[in-house]
């Protein structure tokens, strides 16, 4: 796997070397979905907040996980 350099803007670029978010932890990874948007939105979250969004389903049902897992953090 081969991953393509990009810059987000007004922000910090995703660290792909960091296999705790990247690789190890994440549910999508030992789902072997890499590279879906899903294995990305996961990763990115836990990369800038540092903890497990709490969403395993698919793009439609993601933000609906992340409320219910941290009704604290997010309404």
């Amino acid at each position: 796997m081969r991953y393509v350099g990009i810059t987000f803007r007004g922000g910090t670029n995703p660290n792909f070397n960091n296999l705790e978010v990247w690789g190890t932890k994440k549910p999508y990874v030992q789902a072997g979905l890499y590279g879906q948007c899903t294995w990305f939105a996961w990763g990115r979250f836990y990369e800038l907040y540092g903890y497990d969004p709490g969403f395993s389903g698919d793009g439609s049902s993601c933000v609906k996980e992340l409320v219910e897992a941290h009704p604290d953090k997010f309404e």
